[in-house]
């Protein structure tokens, strides 16, 4: 299996002649000398030996060079190089590269061809008796003891730094030195750029004639500069050139571009005329570091600078951005405020700005940005940090906007302007706003939003009976009661018991109902999820009423396919889908070559037709009124489908007798008890404790009547010695991600307190309401 890999990956057999007959092998050279039949030599260099030979002469001579020439022949990977051992490379082998090539093109080659990837497992494989010869490690110790995703990068900081310490970057290394800085990711084209710079700045120093030419337009420093637009992009490089704020690099590299000379002469020329720190603000803003833009702003602000020359002429004939028309520069807070606003830089403008009221326009719109962007409880924070005078209106709606009521109702009382009717009004308002955003499906929620608001109107609106009807509609019929009795109010006291009279009726009603309703959801359930589990089994698409295939070798195939998709990767069907791909891209190749021969389209086919003769344009419009849109198919449930079956176990949790429910109906009962009303209490213990009872026993006999079909299947089969197919085995072992939900569903007992209380309670007493 080994060799067979081996062949398949890299060491491919040679077709030749028939009849052709080895003479010789080579032994200082990777080549085999084949006799062919008509009586003539030929040399060949088969990759089965040009492998060795080359890791010869790395790993035991050393020789880098004879290596590399090799490589380059026989077209083998120059990533091999490192790849072998990185480690070793990295530590001798560089040095070595550097002494024995001396040819910068090879250099530059080898650079170049550096990728992320160990190629020994890829392109050039190693089997193990290979490196066992060489004593080189294992595939998994080398793998795992070099980080190759950062192979590049390691690679060519290595290169630069054995150049550097030797101060070997002169003229004949300094394009391997570029390659490496465009090879590494993400490339360090700035630093290149300056390295550009310094070495003409240097050449230029030393040379005679100096003031023929500047330093960065020599012929040298125009062909590295050449040669680094080779590796990337001119656009690339002349905005990098920008970013560095050195004009005349940036002119360098746009004069060997594709740049229009009328584009960026005028615009150079402009950056030129603006002050020091404007210039750098202008150059962020074209490039987009925000940022950067914004602390060029801060120093022009600070330095006070101010337009020299009237001439004011951007690239594309208009007054440049951020510049007024009179000329004037752009360098004020209110323009370093409108910069912070669009580009959302708050945190590093306050980082600039000391001053205590640009801090206070800048936490401002920070304020509005995040309530805008529905932070409203960030935004109220932000809005309470600021000192005096403190934001009224955007506290108070920042507060209500995040339902802070506690907030917004001690700031409305802090401030002077308000008076005891508007406060009254305004905590009524927030009070019924709080009410009708609560739902029933949320119980929680419910009681905690609603009683907050009877708080608001019990403490700023003085007005127990809307208080004590919020607490009724949160089910707290404990704190109505209390709060009424404190008011001295029995009317509304015995509303809170009426209230709870009447909730406990309805809930009698309601029980029986929801535990019938579980169990017949719970009964289609359980065939629902037979009958995706035996469609999962035979392969079936999303309908199980879509015909399978008919013949075995179909199902088989459908069945493996889809037991491997359940499990892993599966090589059947990976190649059904290939075959898939392929089918519909031949369509679509058919389809585009059809629309690539129309020269007029499809809205001029009858452009020369005669006037006299109007057959075909008649049709033509006809055919074009007939045409309808398609109306969306309606979301239906479909019967036995997947969706179905998620439905139905959501409906299962909303029915399930949760901890919410199980808390209301507690407090129910105990509050009814203690109203005395003992016969209502107890039937709505009984109709609980029934209910639940229905629902367990539901959900229990699924689950054994689950586990006993999957275990009478398999005595069968042992007991008749059938051996199940991958189909049977399956529909045997698979458990549906929504089964495990359903088997998992809790239904919350009535807590111990109250069956105490039952059981201490005589009948008679319960009958009687009382002695």
């Amino acid at each position: 299996d080994e060799n067979n890999a081996v062949v398949a990956a890299d060491y491919e057999p040679r077709n030749v002649e028939r009849g052709s007959r080895i003479v010789s092998v080579l032994r200082n050279k990777p080549m085999v000398i084949l006799q062919l039949p008509r009586g003539n030599l030929e040399g060949v260099a088969p990759r089965a030996l040009v492998l060795p030979h080359v890791l010869q002469q790395v790993i035991t001579n050393r020789n880098y060079k004879v290596a590399l020439e090799m490589m380059r022949q026989q077209k083998v990977d120059l990533n091999l190089l490192v790849d072998w051992n990185p480690g070793e490379f990295l530590s001798q082998g560089a040095e070595e590269l550097l002494k024995q090539v001396t040819n910068v093109d090879h250099l530059n080659l080898f650079i170049s061809s550096l990728r992320n990837e160990n190629v020994t497992q890829t392109r050039h494989f190693l089997p193990d008796w290979f490196r066992e010869e060489f004593g080189l490690p294992s595939s998994s110790d080398a793998t795992s003891a070099f980080d190759f995703s950062t192979k590049v990068n390691q690679v060519c900081q290595k290169l630069r730094s054995i150049i550097s310490d030797k101060a070997r970057v002169g003229q004949a290394l300094l394009l391997p030195v570029l390659s490496t800085f465009a090879k590494e990711d993400p490339p360090q084209l700035e630093a290149a750029l300056s390295l550009i710079q310094q070495k003409a700045v240097e050449e230029d120093e030393h040379s005679r004639n100096r003031n023929k030419k500047p330093p960065l337009f020599s012929e040298r420093a125009q062909s590295s500069i050449q040669y680094l637009a080779f590796l990337a992009n001119y656009n690339l490089l002349f905005d990098t050139a920008l970013g560095m704020y050195e004009l005349d690099l940036a002119r360098a590299v746009a004069r060997n571009s594709q740049m229009d000379p009328k584009m960026y002469l005028p615009l150079l020329k402009q950056y030129r005329e603006f002050p020091q720190f404007y210039s750098c603000y202008e150059i962020d803003m074209r490039l987009k570091r925000y940022p950067e833009a914004l602390r060029n702003m801060v120093k022009s602000i600070q330095a006070q600078e101010e337009m020299q020359s009237a001439t004011e002429v951007s690239a594309e004939g208009d007054s440049a951005p951020g510049r007024e028309e009179s000329g004037k520069l752009a360098n004020s807070f209110h323009d370093a405020l409108t910069l912070i606003k669009k580009q959302k830089l708050h945190r590093l403008g306050l980082e600039l700005f000391h001053e205590k009221g640009q801090q206070r326009e800048i936490l401002l719109d920070l304020g509005d940005h995040l309530l805008n962007a529905g932070e409203a409880e960030n935004a109220l924070t932000i809005f309470l940090t600021m000192s005096e005078p403190m934001p009224s209106e955007q506290i108070l709606r920042a507060a209500k906007k995040c339902q802070d009521w506690r907030t917004y109702l001690s700031y409305l009382l802090s401030t002077t302007e308000t008076n005891d009717d508007d406060v009254q009004a305004k905590a009524r308002e927030v009070a019924q706003e709080m009410a009708s955003s609560v739902t029933a499906a949320d119980l929680t929620r419910k009681r905690r939003v609603l009683s907050d608001a009877a708080l608001i109107l019990l403490d700023y609106c003085n007005d127990p009976s809307e208080a004590v009807d919020l607490f009724i509609q949160s089910e707290l019929w404990s704190e109505g009661q209390r709060v009424a009795m404190l008011h001295g109010d029995p009317t509304l006291a015995q509303k809170c018991v009426d209230a709870a009279i009447a909730h406990a009726h309805a809930t009698i009603e309601a029980l029986p109902d929801r535990a019938t309703t579980f169990v017949s959801t719970m009964e289609r359930y359980s065939e629902v999820l037979k009958i995706r589990k035996e469609a999962y089994a035979r392969g079936e698409s999303e309908l199980p009423g879509v015909s399978p295939m008919n013949d075995d070798a179909g199902s088989l195939f459908s069945a493996a396919s889809q037991a491997s998709h359940l499990t892993g990767a599966s090589a059947t069907s990976a190649s059904s889908t290939g075959s898939s791909a392929s089918y519909s891209s031949v369509i679509s190749v058919s389809s585009t070559a059809s629309s690539a021969f129309s020269l007029t389209g499809s809205e001029q086919t009858y452009r020369h037709k005669s006037k006299y003769n109007q057959i075909g344009q008649k049709v033509h419009k006809n055919q074009k009124r007939k045409k309808k849109k398609k109306k969306p198919k309606p979301n239906r449930v479909i019967p036995g489908s997947e969706k179905e079956l998620e439905t139905l176990q959501e409906s299962l949790g909303i029915l399930c007798l949760d901890a919410s429910f199980m808390t209301s109906v507690s407090e129910c009962i105990v509050f009814l008890i203690r109203s005395g009303q003992i016969t209502v209490a107890s039937d709505l213990y009984e109709t609980y404790q029934s209910s639940l009872k229905k629902m367990r026993d539901c959900q229990e006999s699924r689950m054994k009547k689950s586990r006993e079909a999957r275990e009478q299947q398999e005595q069968v089969n042992r007991r008749e010695g059938i051996r199940p197919n991958a189909a049977e085995e399956l529909l045997l072992s698979f458990v549906h991600p929504l089964e495990t939900k359903v088997d998992n569903l809790v239904f919350e007992v009535l807590p111990s307190s109250v069956h105490r209380l039952f059981e201490y309670l005589p009948q008679e007493l319960i009958q009687e309401d009382g002695y």
